[in-house]
């Protein structure tokens, strides 16, 4: 069993935990440095095993007490040191993506600055250049904050003397207008989506709430029509051109969900007409086939099924509701008829109900008060 308090146990040496939200493994070390007197602090993440965790944590100090890990500030530039340093990260393949578009985005301003010459005006200057390019808020803030992270590992190695990203705030994030359809718009997206293919996709989105990637993610193996259950383990993402299911976002992702009896009926009868639509084409329907899939059964690709949603939203008078917000409209619907936070969090994957509550409070509040005006009612004559 692992230590997921993160305090050492006797299993585990000086320095070494485990991420329990990831599984890896991570080292921690402080040391002194002579010249200054100054703490140096490292830490770093990603390790797969204990053994390897301790083994770069010895090697660490190894260099301190050498001398070569306390070294004068990096005079490399940002175009040599940033990409580097992403590439060693422990990153799932969408966030790798993504924080490559970010590097892309930071080299494409500040790439012949040497690291340790940064300095907060720099920073204004990349987020007012990505501001004048049409970047929006909510994507500059990823490229500071990456940049922030960089920093903050360059400091705990004694590569730069301070973090100058810090002394930049980020940009201001206006909430975006949800558009969250009711029972009704979840009922309509379902309608428009018929003879569609992604007629599946839509209903499973808007009767379970799963994740963009876990719906795709689905291959007939994972679905039991006898018991109603989808067995939820892995999820669908494009990696460096091709897709690929791989494992999902968190442990808690790592679900169970079932499927209402009307559902199971549709699903059944999608079965033989996929099957019947494969067979046509030379190719048999087995357990690796995709639920939602191309005529032969392969996958389909998740940003065609985003702008297709798009297209379907409009088309029910829902302009603006974005694919996520099938699970916000599921989430809503099931605590507004009175189902536990704690069941809702599990269906959804959430890491745990407390995000749950937060993100739905307004929902479980208004469910409250259905819950004491009922009880009002049942005890209105008895009280008194």
């Amino acid at each position: 069993m692992s230590n997921v308090s993160g305090r050492p146990s006797a299993k585990q040496p000086e320095g070494v935990r485990q991420d329990p939200a990831r599984g890896t493994w991570y080292f921690q070390a402080e040391k002194t440095n002579p010249s200054d007197g100054r703490r140096v602090r490292k830490t770093q993440r990603g390790f797969p095993t204990m053994a390897a965790a301790k083994r770069a944590r010895r090697e660490w100090l190894g260099r301190f007490d050498r001398g070569s890990a306390v070294v004068e500030p990096s005079r490399e530039p940002l175009r040599v040191a940033l990409p580097r340093w992403n590439d060693s990260r422990d990153l799932r393949p969408s966030a790798r993506r993504r924080s490559r578009y970010y590097v892309a985005d930071i080299l494409s301003v500040l790439g012949n600055v040497a690291v340790c010459g940064l300095r907060p005006d720099h920073v204004r200057s990349l987020m007012a250049d990505l501001t004048a390019s049409g970047q929006a808020p909510r994507t500059i803030n990823g490229s500071r904050t990456l940049l922030h992270r960089f920093y903050a590992d360059m400091l705990g190695d004694g590569a730069v003397m301070s973090n100058p990203v810090a002394l930049v705030r980020p940009l201001r994030v206006g909430r975006p207008e949800l558009v969250v359809p009711d029972g009704a718009g979840l009922l309509a997206l379902q309608r428009a989506a018929e003879a569609t293919p992604w007629e599946v996709a839509v209903l499973v989105s808007t009767v379970t709430g799963m994740r963009r990637g876990e719906v795709l993610g689905l291959v007939w193996e994972d679905v039991d029509l006898d018991a109603g259950r989808v067995k939820v383990n892995r999820a669908l993402q494009r990696i460096d051109g091709s897709l690929q299911r791989v494992e999902p976002k968190t442990k808690r992702a790592r679900r169970t969900v079932m499927l209402p009896a009307t559902v199971r009926e549709r699903f059944r009868r999608f079965k033989v007409r996929q099957a019947r639509t494969m067979l046509a084409l030379g190719v048999r329907q087995d357990g690796d086939t995709f639920v939602c899939s191309n005529p032969i059964g392969g996958p389909l690709d998740p940003d065609a099924y985003t702008k297709a949603w798009r297209k379907l939203t409009v088309s029910v008078g829902l302009t603006g509701s974005r694919l996520h917000d099938a699970r916000h409209a599921v989430a809503t619907q099931a605590i507004a008829a009175g189902v536990d936070v704690g069941a809702v969090a599990d269906v959804l994957g959430h890491a745990d109900a407390g995000f749950t509550l937060r993100v739905y409070r307004s929902a479980v509040e208004n469910s409250a008060e259905r819950v004491a005006e009922t009880m009002a009612e049942v005890l209105g004559g008895t009280i008194g």
